[in-house]
């Protein structure tokens, strides 16, 4: 499109004729690099890194050809803004034609602009001796608010373009899988309710966005999808599949829970009821101590990541999801510098060394149970590094609640991972001991009460725990 637009303006323009040798040369360097991306994009199916290089490489070989056309030919007063205007036309047909971020459309025309913009300030502070129409420096300034527009007209279209092709392309079908309503976005996915063509199955389908498919993005989202499917306790969300299509769109397949989250119904309703409480926290712990027992650690475990359902005509059914910052116990532990959780949840540990056991999902358990008790977390309401010094330093209020049941989240929330309880097992025992004393909570109960909340309305925004990743950095 850049070359035409160039043979266009030199046929028809005030210098007809045999185009200079600079010209020439331009055109040649502008041709090559389409030439060459077209031919190394074709055939076998190239990796996303290629092709973005291909991209890069071609566009940015667009504004050296238009450069040389622009700057080092005869007469170049004009040929300058004729080569602008090209390399605009060029980065909108781009921005067109190419699927990309509106950040990578920036920094691809940035660059491909600088070898004809750069020269015009050289000229406006002595550097460069070229035949000039106008005042150096007003040239330079119009061709950098030139540039400017040329830069903010194809970053703009990118953007909707891209989040339109990103929308028809997750109506289409994943793999074997028919996608219906969105319900629900987080950091780095969307979760669609869908169904397997051939099964019927219902389903929830989590898909990377678009955008974050950068290496480390990708490696979490199947470290997230292998975790999960190696367990397979009742209470822990189950993984069906896993796939990629052609559009580089990566999914996995999970059992569709059409409940709602501990957070979303604390928020709507309040506090719970001391044995329902009870129930709620011995199946995490069913969850978790599987989890434990293969070495895991989930390292995210909060309100909004246990989701209580329906199944097999059972009410209250708890299933624990997003393992995506799940790790084996052993292994490395974040970054120097950084810390990932949710800040609210965040054992002192996890502040402090960053070494990570089964007895910080305990901890986390314990913020939990205080949450689902009182309606709140311990220290929800104060800022960053407030919420650190009172988590590592200060004891929570002692709960108004029955009183074995708030020793048990007194202990689970001690500063000393050697103070709290050793295993999910050894918690389940004396959960089990409390609701020997109070009671279980019936089925009968859990009915009666979604018979008067069934109303409670998914949060905006949620995936009702599906896809939660908070990176801070560490306290220093």
């Amino acid at each position: 499109m850049s070359i035409a637009f160039l043979v266009l303006v030199r046929v028809l323009g005030p210098d007809q004729g045999r185009f200079p040798a600079t010209t020439e040369v331009g055109v040649l360097v502008v041709g090559g690099a389409y030439l060459a991306s077209w031919l190394l994009s074709i055939g076998r199916p190239r990796s996303h890194r290629v092709l973005t290089g291909i991209d890069v490489a071609a566009t940015v070989s667009a504004g050296v050809g238009c450069a040389l056309h622009g700057w080092l030919g005869p007469a170049a007063a004009d040929a300058r803004f004729d080569a602008l205007l090209a390399i605009n036309n060029a980065l909108l047909v781009r921005a067109i034609l190419i699927p990309s971020t509106p950040r990578r459309t920036l920094a691809t025309g940035a660059v491909a602009l600088l070898p004809i913009v750069l020269p015009a300030w050289a000229v406006a502070g002595g550097g460069l001796d070229v035949v000039n129409y106008l005042e150096p420096q007003l040239q330079a300034a119009l061709f950098t608010g030139w540039g400017g527009i040329a830069l903010l007209v194809p970053v703009l279209v990118s953007r909707v373009i891209y989040d339109l092709r990103a929308e028809v392309a997750t109506a289409k079908t994943l793999g074997p899988y028919e996608l219906g309503e969105r319900i629900g976005a987080g950091g780095m996915g969307e979760v669609y309710r869908a169904r397997h063509a051939l099964l019927r199955r219902p389903t929830a389908i989590k898909v990377l966005r678009p955008g974050t498919t950068g290496e480390a993005a990708i490696a979490r989202f199947e470290r997230e999808v292998q975790l999960t499917a190696s367990l397979t306790h009742p209470n822990t969300v189950a993984v069906y599949d896993f796939g990629r299509t052609a559009d580089r769109f990566f999914y996995f397949a999970m059992e569709l829970l059409d409940g709602r989250n501990l957070q979303e119904i604390v928020d709507a309703t309040g506090p719970m009821e001391p044995r329902r409480v009870v129930h709620v926290l011995r199946q995490i712990c069913g969850s978790l101590g599987e989890a434990h027992t293969r070495g895991l650690v989930h390292r995210d475990v909060k309100a909004a990541n246990v989701i209580l359902c329906t199944r097999g005509g059972q009410r209250d059914v708890v299933k624990v999801v997003d393992f995506g910052l799940a790790q084996p116990v052993s292994a490395p532990s974040t970054p120097e510098g950084l810390v990932e959780g949710t800040p609210a949840y965040l054992a002192p540990e996890a502040w402090g060394s960053g070494l990570v056991d089964p007895r910080t999902d305990l901890y986390a358990v314990g913020v939990l149970a205080h949450c689902l008790l009182s309606g709140s977390v311990p220290f929800g309401d104060s800022e960053l590094l407030a919420l650190v010094h009172r988590h590592v330093n200060e004891a929570p209020a002692v709960l108004e609640t029955e009183p074995e049941l708030a020793r048990i989240v007194s202990t689970l929330l001690r500063k000393d991972p050697a103070d709290r309880f050793a295993s999910a097992g050894e918690l389940d025992a004396a959960l089990l001991l409390v609701e020997f004393e109070l009671g279980a909570w019936t089925q009968s109960e859990a009915a009666a009460w979604w018979a008067r909340h069934g109303t409670i309305k998914r949060a905006d925004g949620s995936t009702g725990g599906l896809e939660t990743t908070v990176v801070v950095p560490a306290p220093r």
